[in-house]
């Protein structure tokens, strides 16, 4: 059980995307992927930010 929340944990900090930790996990709900799902999202937040930043250059 703590191998898949840690999977679910880096795919949603990897691709930002709970649906695809979702399909990934095979829950039938992203609401289960979100219980299972680790974090703050902050990692992700960052890379967003910057993305956003460097588009606007």
């Amino acid at each position: 059980m703590d191998n898949r929340a840690g999977a679910d944990s880096e795919t949603v900090e990897a691709t930002g995307s709970l649906e695809m930790a979702s399909n990934l996990a095979t829950h039938s709900t992203v609401k289960m992927t979100k219980k299972y799902s680790r974090g703050d999202g902050f990692e992700v937040s960052r890379k967003i930010a910057g993305a956003r930043a460097e588009s606007r250059k």
